[in-house]
């Protein structure tokens, strides 16, 4: 095989060609297109961290304390993008487990 079959071969078996029904609704298109986004999202995120990173590390002379913060910051948002949905579930039962107030009717 030339390198030019062996490339054909490698980029055919890494990024196979999704072929979709006409008969798919526009429910299952929005449904494909928010994880594309979703997934998008993510990395996007881990670009910017590591860009904030990188350009702290400049910003302070590459001084070890200040990298090691911006990591730390980092990691933590990444983890926070990554993980909405379990901070969503944690936010929604401090809200609901809240003792109520009842007001009476002024009479």
């Amino acid at each position: 095989m030339s390198a030019i079959e062996l490339l054909s071969a490698a980029t055919e078996a890494a990024a196979p060609i999704e072929v979709y029904a006409e008969g798919r609704g526009v429910f299952d298109t929005i449904n494909r297109e928010a994880g594309q986004l979703e997934t998008t999202i993510k990395v996007l995120a881990a670009v910017l961290a590591a860009g904030f990173v990188i350009w702290r590390a400049f910003k302070t002379g590459f001084a070890v304390a200040s990298i090691v913060i911006a990591l730390l910051l980092a990691a933590v948002f990444v983890w926070g993008i990554n993980n909405i949905d379990i901070l969503e579930s944690h936010v929604d039962e401090e809200l609901n487990s809240a003792p109520t107030v009842g007001l009476e009717a002024a009479g």
